[in-house]
């Protein structure tokens, strides 16, 4: 059901020229919730009752069968079901607005006294009256979510400036216990708006509460755990989704799971227990992994070589997980493949304090023997690339939280031409030193390293040896730790 009635809100806006003219009634109402304080502890875990439409449409989805087909003939049989019509009106969306008002006329029409038809004709128009009649909908039916729901849905896109109002009603909607997820999906969509990771990650916690074997939720919440580097509670997770739901994990997947977590012995028991497929590249991969926290780092380095020949793949970022990396980084069949892989070039367990040599945008001679003694972040980046500004920023953060602690961090800043990185440089660059290079990738200098994206970044320990090679953000500080305590 996943943002089904927010698409419906999106198209019927296109379609609709009219302007929202509030009534003193509606301001009366939307200022009440200025004074409400929204505690996401209260929201109901336990739904009183479940839409028999959500069950059914599930059933469709694990048996892989079109709705759209049946719908009409669902709908005659389960006549009050809330998510059926909204599955209807998700299907008409897709076939143009003349269909769905069509629809929704019908339904006002042959039930005008019916809060669900009010609800899907006054969202399918969302003209002037929206506003107004989603209020006289919650003054009349205080304890249905429809009225809030449908209001927090109208002012979101009519009032982008009053989108605390938005969460404010899609909190007061989700607290009338109803018998569908919407609103609870809505309460996650606006947190992801905000980014804020946090309360996001609750809502889908709640919705896995009220449904435990809802696989959405639990993967979010599985990943969730895992940017915050908490790999316990993402395998006390696995754990108890598996014993809640046996006939929705495979061996296999709660194999890879369990390496994802760490947890080898649990890894290794799921993989035993799996089916097996030598030419399958998933399969290589989890048995790569699952034997690697098992110590048969031998048999691990076969494995991966089985998976470069059934992939064909020359990418070194396909063989330097953190798996790999903190286990075997001094196996010298491990890195011999990488070497291979690599065509030579430097990567995790080569010393590059020699090959870290070059000058800065103005002509100062950089080299890294100031580096030894201190962990060191090298990141491979761009002026001219997104994706390395973001990180550039998140980095100068992190040698604040690091600051008078052995952290430091060389760029090396790879431009097509000397007057891509002149703004850069001219507006301040950056806090610390860039060795830099012309030719990106073509250059020289570059075609020392396994590198082949931006921005990419090594993580060099005291030593000047390359310990990690592209680390999840969230991997990243415990490494740092790590290394530091070395």
């Amino acid at each position: 059901m996943k943002n089904i009635i927010v698409l419906v809100v999106v198209l019927s806006l296109v379609f609709s020229c009219s302007k929202e003219k509030n009534g003193s009634n509606n301001k009366d109402f939307l200022s009440t919730l200025d004074t409400l304080k929204v505690d996401l502890l209260k929201l109901p875990i336990e739904p009183e009752s479940q839409d028999i439409g959500d069950k059914i449409i599930e059933k469709y989805k694990e048996n892989n069968t079109p709705i759209m087909v049946d719908i009409d003939s669902l709908l005659i049989k389960y006549p009050d079901s809330y998510s059926l019509k909204a599955m209807k009106v998700a299907i008409l969306t897709n076939q143009g607005m003349d269909s769905l008002k069509k629809f929704t006329d019908k339904l006002i029409k042959n039930n005008p006294n019916d809060i669900q038809a009010k609800y899907f004709h006054n969202l399918t128009y969302a003209d002037s009256n929206s506003v107004k009649e989603f209020t006289k909908m919650i003054n009349k039916y205080p304890d249905n979510f429809l009225g809030y729901f449908g209001l927090a849905q109208t002012i979101m896109f009519t009032k982008r400036d009053q989108m605390d109002k938005v969460v404010k009603l899609a909190y007061l909607s989700a607290m009338k216990n109803p018998s569908t997820d919407d609103p609870f999906l809505l309460l996650e969509h606006l947190f992801k708006l905000k980014k804020d990771e946090d309360k996001k990650a609750f809502i889908n916690g709640v919705m896995l509460r009220r449904d435990p074997s809802s696989k959405s939720n639990f993967r979010k919440l599985f990943f969730y755990y895992l940017t915050k580097d908490n790999k316990e509670k993402a395998g006390y997770l696995v754990d108890t989704f598996y014993k809640n739901n046996p006939d929705k994990m495979e061996n296999m997947e709660l194999a890879y799971l369990y390496t994802i977590v760490n947890d080898g012995e649990k890894a290794l028991k799921y993989f035993n227990l799996g089916e097996k497929d030598e030419k399958n590249p998933e399969f290589l991969s989890i048995k790569a992994g699952v034997l690697v926290l098992n110590d048969k780092y031998k048999e691990s380095v076969e494995t991966l070589r089985k998976f470069k020949k059934v992939t064909n793949i020359n990418n070194i970022d396909f063989f330097v997980d953190l798996i790999y990396a903190e286990n075997m980084y001094k196996f010298k069949p491990y890195l011999k493949l990488l070497k291979e892989i690599g065509g030579g070039k430097a990567t995790i367990g080569s010393n590059i304090k020699n090959l870290l040599k070059g000058k800065d945008f103005n002509g100062k001679e950089i080299n890294f023997d100031k580096y030894l003694g201190s962990v060191t972040l090298v990141p491979f980046w761009s002026s001219t690339d997104k994706r390395s500004l973001n990180l550039v920023k998140n980095y100068e953060k992190l040698l604040k939280k690091y600051e008078n602690k052995k952290l430091k961090i060389l760029g090396v800043d790879l431009e097509k031409s000397r007057k891509d990185g002149e703004i850069f440089y001219k507006n301040g660059g950056s806090s610390w030193e860039n060795i830099f290079v012309e030719g990106m990738f073509q250059s020289p200098f570059v075609q020392k390293f396994a590198v082949s994206s931006l921005p990419s970044v090594l993580v060099v320990d005291k030593k000047g040896v390359v310990r990690y090679f592209n680390l999840q953000s969230y991997e990243l500080n415990r490494k740092i730790d790590e290394l530091l305590s070395e």
